[in-house]
C-alpha cells in the first residue's frame, strides 16, 4: 500500500503544469480578440479573456474550424461552426 501512495506521489510531482503561453498573459481584450480574428479567420463578439486564450490555443491545435461561416449557418442561426 505505501509503495502505491508513494508512486502516486511520484506521478503528481512530475506531471508538467498547465501554463498560458507567454504572449498571451499580458494581451489586453482587444488584442486578444484580434489575435483570435487572425487565427480562427473570424470576428468574435466575447470579452471573456480565458476564453479567447482557450479558444485561440484550441485553433493552434487545429481542434477549431476557421475561416467564416458558411451561408445556412448564418441564416438559420446555427450558431456551430462548420
Amino acid at each position: 500500500m505505501a509503495k502505491a501512495k508513494k508512486d502516486e506521489e511520484m506521478i503528481v510531482k512530475e506531471s508538467p503544469k498547465r501554463q498560458a503561453p507567454a504572449g498571451d498573459k499580458d494581451l489586453s481584450i482587444d488584442q486578444l480578440r484580434e489575435k483570435y480574428r487572425q487565427v480562427v479567420g473570424r470576428e468574435t463578439e466575447s470579452r471573456h479573456a480565458a476564453y479567447l486564450k482557450w479558444k485561440i490555443r484550441q485553433a493552434e491545435k487545429g481542434d477549431v474550424s476557421q475561416g467564416s461561416r458558411t451561408e445556412p449557418d448564418i441564416a438559420y442561426g446555427d450558431k456551430r461552426t462548420p
